[in-house]
């Protein structure tokens, strides 16, 4: 059987399963058919669109009825939430409750999901139901953002917290709002750490102890050592340094584990042989900070220890 081959192609093919019958994949463009000489040299350059401040969905899907668009993404339709650009790029998409939440560089926006915002008269707001996938996009009250460190994120219940290196903040997204944690007595700590090159900002979450773990990995080595710091929910304050450098780290079951060189070691074990202060099998020596201030005759109450 000999090949024939046609002198004319129909769609552009990416290799990836996904193919192109329009002049430039934009809506209400030509089609590449006969008579179409779609290799010709166009007006405009045929080139990939980074879209690094919006957001593009698919179709739905509904298990109960066999339905799976998630492969379609139907340029006719309102497929896109666009953001604004001087929030810079999305860094980290987290769904809490019925919103999105998009960590920006530079701000933190809560998207209505299946909903809409409507604002009356008297400037108050009303959600009301609609069609729409992502609806009314809102930023949170105050001027930070994620940088580009999406790895120090982490959550729990209906808290997060993550780093902003540009405005040398740890942050906590609450109920309330955005709250600067740095601020709990490590104000200054923490600028002069984010001033310097080549950290990683690793952050998880203990839910057995209700601590944010805090990692700040040098990787480039030009400082004497990494280090760990830990925010407490109790004590709202941040409460101690730890001996161990987590490449990664989540809670599960009430259960905090953390990630080493591939392995994964359990914190908090029931164990009654297990070393203090034992991590990834290297033992550490424990000490103590008391701080006291110059004046004996006046009392003195601490938060935190």
């Amino acid at each position: 059987v000999d090949k024939v081959a046609l002198p004319y192609y129909n769609c552009f093919s990416f290799a990836n399963g996904v193919e192109s019958n329009r002049i430039r994949d934009d809506f209400n463009r030509s089609f590449i058919k006969n008579g179409v000489k779609a290799s010709t040299t166009l007006k405009e350059q045929y080139l990939e669109d980074h879209r690094s401040s919006g957001l593009i969905y698919s179709g739905l899907y509904n298990k109960n009825t066999s339905l799976n668009e998630l492969n379609q993404f139907r340029m006719a339709e309102l497929i896109t939430k666009e953001l604004d650009p001087t929030y810079g790029t999305i860094q980290k998409l987290f769904a809490r409750n019925s919103d999105l939440i998009a960590f920006c560089e530079d701000k933190v926006i809560q998207i209505a999901a299946d909903k809409d915002v409507i604002f009356n008269a008297d400037g108050n707001t009303q959600l009301v139901a609609s069609n729409k996938v992502l609806g009314q996009s809102r930023p949170f009250v105050g001027e930070y953002g994620i940088s580009k460190n999406p790895e120090s994120f982490a959550s729990s219940s209906y808290r997060a917290y993550f780093t902003d290196k540009q405005r040398g903040a740890v942050l906590r997204l609450s109920m309330d709002g955005l709250t600067p944690i740095s601020d709990a007595g490590m104000s200054q700590w923490f600028k002069d750490e984010f001033k310097k090159p080549g950290y990683n900002f690793i952050g998880s979450f203990d839910t057995y102890k209700n601590d944010y773990n805090l990692t700040l990995d040098d990787s480039t080595q030009a400082y004497p050592g990494s280090k760990t710091i830990t925010y407490s929910e109790d004590v709202k304050g941040w409460t101690s340094f730890k001996s161990f450098i987590q490449e990664s780290g989540l809670s599960m079951s009430n259960e905090y584990y953390t990630f080493k060189d591939g392995s994964m070691y359990l914190h908090h074990p029931d164990q009654t042989d297990v070393y203090r202060n034992n991590f990834y099998g290297t033992q550490y020596t424990s000490t103590l900070d008391v701080l006291f201030n110059d004046s004996p005759g006046s009392v003195k109450l601490f938060k935190t220890v």
